[in-house]
């Protein structure tokens, strides 16, 4: 049996899942996610998002397997609470690809990031089908999703939110501000390759975008109403032919889960994840 804490944000959410869905498939066992850092996190403004986009055959959800203590939040990311012998796997330093915990136990527990596609790869064609918005039934989104569908579409993310006062408190973290010459120099690298692209900005922070991305011609704000208008954005972020990324796992996953042949994605150089993070066909500026 393979248990994973499911954690934060959707990005975050999808790694742990991606990883915990492989190494069940590898071991011919049961996936559970373990949903109980929620209850006790309520304070963050995070919800389980997983049961909205991955179909609920791959998967059970369990409010607390007991078998770790998310509770106390200090013990939770502690890595001397890895209790190898016990099927207990830390990944909380972001130090890359961790290998040799496989083929070992009878119950796995993972906590932690897993924040590279080395823990998942071999499962992607899995993922492109099951990993998709459920019960799709916005006007908005449809309405986007044929602009998208019918031009030469560039996804652009921009976060800010709470990498605002992210970017102070931890300057040299992974949440930092990325400034106009990241996405000048993105959109640079697009217009040489492809013929009359059509931006499509996605933002936590839309009304800033609006005053300070004038530099951007050819381009549409997304902005999809409800209370699943991120997990929209997701699906539509993923539909655009190309990507421009945030530091950030959300727009990642799009960028990962494209599907179109003649993609370009383009991520920051400057690293927001461990090593192994960025797969070596995209573009780094």
């Amino acid at each position: 049996m393979v248990n994973v804490c499911i954690t934060h944000g959707l990005g975050n959410q999808l790694f742990q899942f991606a990883t915990g869905y492989a190494l069940s498939k590898r071991e011919n066992t049961e996936l559970i996610l373990d949903t109980s850092w929620y209850k006790y996190n309520s304070d963050t403004g995070r919800r389980f998002i997983l049961d909205e986009m991955v179909s609920s055959d791959c998967f059970t959800k369990s409010e607390d397997t007991g078998l770790f203590d998310t509770y106390n939040r200090n013990s939770f990311y502690s890595t001397e609470n890895e209790l190898n012998e016990g099927g207990h796997i830390t990944d909380m330093t972001n130090m890359g690809y961790r290998i040799g915990f496989e083929d070992k136990y009878d119950t796995y527990y993972l906590k932690g990031y897993f924040q590279t596609s080395e823990y998942f790869d071999e499962y992607r064609d899995d993922f492109l089908q099951i990993i998709r918005k459920q019960n799709v039934d916005s006007r908005d989104y449809l309405e986007y999703l044929d602009a998208i569908d019918t031009s030469n579409s560039v996804a652009i993310h921009i976060r800010r939110g709470d990498f605002i006062s992210e970017s102070v408190l931890r300057p040299f973290g992974y949440h930092y501000l990325l400034d106009d010459e990241y996405y000048k120099k993105a959109i640079e690298h697009i217009e040489k390759k492809d013929n009359n692209p059509q931006y499509f900005l996605f933002s936590d922070s839309i009304e800033w975008v609006r005053d300070h991305f004038g530099f951007v011609s050819n381009c549409r704000l997304v902005e999809v109403k409800g209370d699943d208008a991120d997990l929209y954005e997701f699906e539509l972020m993923k539909r655009c032919k190309s990507i421009i990324t945030a530091n950030s796992t959300f727009s990642w996953w799009a960028a990962w889960l494209n599907n179109n042949t003649d993609r370009v994605i383009i991520t920051p150089k400057k690293p927001y994840g461990p090593i192994g993070m960025i797969p070596n066909s995209w573009v780094t500026i």
